[in-house]
């Protein structure tokens, strides 16, 4: 959904959403007499013919489990989150056979205006489950929906402009939420937290059908996301009704999102904090709210330079943007340092190890083709647990470029440092298989190129996302440098 054609000089004068929907923040009415409709806030376990209308906020993937009634039979069941106004919302289960179920979840989606009759209203139970895999709503009831009991139907389009305001309007405090920054630089403490978000799609992945160990079919779409604090957060989603949903309504630096109870989660291939949709996320789409107005404006004037890639020696950055220089000393800090964003500048240092005459396995590894990680060296497994071929017997193999080297200067050494990819290729003149097919002695004679020679180093640097680990440094170039820039340039620091 686009604002731009619709966007309002000063906050709060926008008549309407670009997809004709009237905004407005107060509770709707419908046309309905008060006797035909029942409104959540009256919900009470003895409230006779019970008629709700309202907007489904969130739903779930379709359970099948066992009968309890029934021994060798199955039932299924379906959750969804039901609203009528910006603070009245109540989660309902809704049971019966499989093809029911199975067809009432294909039929109603999020954003949907639907009309339920006949619910029974239970008490909200107080489990771990509830407070585990449920929204969470403000009711201290939860509906229960009967095959043979109850029914529910789209509303007409007489009622649904009514509603669809609420799809706007976040489920809680619309300041209450954490900036990506904040995530990133406090994962130690939020590991395994749920968050509430508000944040712009940068990304939009494409769904990919996944087999668990278990043997279990699933989906996941990752989405990457960005705010004024941090360029990128991957946000990965695996149940199926979010998916599409997300598919159907968010565009890339088009859609604003405010989120409620997503788990902050640290990855540890990626060694940064990601964000996880489970069964308690709530989403609003564009929320009508003066933070997420700024944030698609901050959106819209801004243009991403990183690259999109999993081997972070890559880049599509221009190196001759680059301007900022940092001797040892003051790159050790700068790693140091809590980062929200990835930092670029360039160093002129000695590579005081660059070991390229070593063991082969010190100087390339196999990648997955898929996923970039690296694969076992003994088993040929992706190490990667969401990549498809992490399940496979074998993955499909690439050989690249990956060693540590030294940078010294007369401020300090920092060891171990990565070295990969294409601009090892580029320092050693050769591809991965070409390299393999050199003598010890070109080996050693391109070691000496470089080995205690003072060279041009540009570099990254990547937030780690997590309290006590390093953010990490990856080189995006290495050659000989000139003695007169070297001069020039570190008079200067």
């Amino acid at each position: 959904m686009s604002w731009a054609n619709n966007m309002p000089s000063e906050f709060g004068t926008q008549s309407a959403w670009p997809d004709g929907t009237a905004i407005s923040v107060k509770a709707p009415r419908s046309s309905m007499t008060t006797d035909t409709v029942t409104a959540l806030k009256d919900l009470w376990p003895q409230t006779p013919d019970v008629n709700l209308i309202g907007i489904i906020l969130a739903k779930q993937t379709p359970r099948v489990i066992a009968s309890k009634t029934n021994p060798g039979a199955e039932r299924a069941v379906f959750n969804f989150t039901l609203r009528d106004s910006p603070v009245d919302f109540i989660n309902i289960s809704c049971w019966g056979r499989k093809s029911f179920i199975k067809e009432l979840a294909r039929k109603y989606r999020i954003g949907d205006i639907v009309r339920i009759h006949n619910p029974q209203i239970m008490p909200k139970p107080n489990t771990e489950n509830e407070e585990r895999y449920h929204p969470w709503t403000p009711s201290h009831f939860q509906l229960s929906f009967s095959e043979l009991h109850s029914s529910i139907e789209l509303c007409g389009s007489w009622d649904t402009n009514r509603f669809s305001n609420l799809a706007h309007i976040p489920v809680c405090d619309s300041k209450e939420f954490h900036n990506l920054c904040e995530i990133l630089s406090n994962g130690q403490n939020l590991n395994q937290q749920n968050v509430n978000i508000l944040a712009m799609i940068k990304q939009m992945g494409s769904p990919k059908d996944i087999v668990t160990k278990a043997g279990k079919h699933v989906k996941r779409c990752e989405v990457k996301l960005f705010d004024e604090t941090c360029a990128s957060m991957a946000m990965i989603m695996w149940d199926e009704p979010i998916i599409e949903y997300a598919q159907h309504n968010w565009m890339d630096k088009e859609t604003v999102i405010f989120a409620v109870d997503v788990l902050a989660k640290f990855d540890d291939f990626r060694h940064t904090m990601t964000l996880t949709v489970t069964g308690k996320s709530i989403f609003t789409t564009n929320p009508d709210t003066k933070e997420a107005h700024t944030l698609y404006k901050y959106g819209k004037s801004i243009e991403f330079d990183d690259d999109q890639s999993n081997d972070y020696t890559s880049s599509v950055v221009n190196l001759s943007t680059i301007k900022d220089v940092y001797n040892i000393a003051q790159l050790q800090q700068k790693i140091s340092e809590t980062l929200c964003q990835v930092e670029y500048g360039l160093t002129y240092a000695f590579l005081t190890a660059f070991d390229v005459d070593g063991p082969v396995m010190n100087v390339t590894s196999l990648r997955c083709s898929k996923c970039k990680y690296r694969v076992h060296k003994d088993t040929g497994i992706c190490n990667n647990p969401s990549c498809p071929f992490s399940l496979a017997d074998t993955a499909e193999t690439t050989l690249i470029f990956d060693m540590r080297v030294n940078l010294s200067d007369h401020t300090g050494t920092i060891t171990g440092t990565y070295l990969g990819g294409k601009v090892a290729q580029e320092m050693l003149g050769c591809t991965e298989e070409e390299f393999l097919q050199l003598t010890e002695q070109r080996k050693t004679e391109l070691k000496w190129n470089y080995l205690l020679e003072r060279c041009k180093v540009y570099f990254k640097i990547v937030p780690s996302g997590f309290n006590g680990a390093n953010n990490v440094l990856r080189l995006l170039s290495c050659e000989q440098a000139d003695s007169k820039e070297v001069y020039n340039n570190l008079k200067l620091i």
